[in-house]
């Protein structure tokens, strides 16, 4: 796909340590610009990973949160304290340990139904962005299944054809159903980084970098900026497919 970034890394710690500080240095450099930059969060255990790392530096450096908003780019229909929640698992991993007032943080409603959970989720947007078109995230962070969905954007959903909603319930018969930012909003931000890792994910990395172009089949294909950049950190299972396909711009051997 045009327009993708590719960092490949030795190990998962390697990718996880990179991460944080690239995710932390490009909030600081848009602060330098922005009085507020919003992000959106991923769940998922590589991102939960990533969120200890950013957690410990912010306390290292003094990072100042207060000019951040925390957003999230897909939520399950559980309670915020339920082991299964995309919150539940960033307040963990992040919020609890660094110093951000608590209305920057705009948490999905997974406990409501998914559509009743949707539809609050994008008010809360509408109020912080305005209404006046799809709302332009800073950053956001997004994960890949092995299915090749992102977000909660899952193979074959009728989410991936929504145009006008910037939340939508998402239906599933494979555990909890969800709630997941759509593509008008993703594609309208600033920068995406996408975090994988795992051998488990070489299939669907190959098809989405490499493949032939089939959103519907692998919804990250769908993931295409109006601007900004898509970066792919990855380690070497993961991208292990790739060989001879896209060459990767650093090999980090820590």
């Amino acid at each position: 796909m045009p327009g993708n970034e590719i960092e490949i890394f030795d190990s998962p710690d390697a990718l996880y340590h990179f991460a944080a500080e690239y995710i932390t240095g490009l909030i600081s450099e848009k602060l330098k610009l922005l009085k507020t930059v919003t992000l959106a969060l991923s769940g998922g255990s590589t991102p939960e990973k990533v969120y200890e790392k950013i957690s410990a530096l912010s306390r290292r450096l003094n990072f100042k949160w207060k000019h951040v908003h925390l957003f999230w780019g897909d939520e399950r229909s559980v309670s915020p304290d339920n082991e299964l929640s995309n919150f539940g698992m960033a307040h963990k991993s992040l919020i609890s340990g660094i110093s951000i007032p608590g209305e920057n943080i705009h948490r999905i409603m997974g406990e409501l139904s998914p559509e009743e959970g949707a539809a609050i989720y994008e008010k809360d947007m509408q109020n912080f962005f305005g209404s006046n078109g799809p709302p332009i995230f800073d950053l956001i962070l997004l994960g890949l299944g092995d299915d090749a969905h992102t977000a909660s954007l899952l193979p074959f959903s009728e989410a991936l054809k929504e145009d006008r909603r910037w939340a939508v319930p998402v239906y599933t018969d494979k555990g909890p159903d969800r709630i997941t930012l759509t593509l008008p909003v993703i594609n309208n931000a600033g920068d995406i980084i996408f975090i994988v890792t795992g051998r488990k994910k070489t299939g669907a990395v190959m098809e989405v970098l490499s493949g032939d172009n089939q959103p519907c089949k692998y919804p990250a294909q769908g993931v295409k900026l109006v601007e900004g950049k898509i970066l792919w950190l990855m380690d070497r299972p993961a991208a292990s497919g790739l060989k001879g396909k896209i060459r990767p711009r650093r090999q980090d051997t820590k």
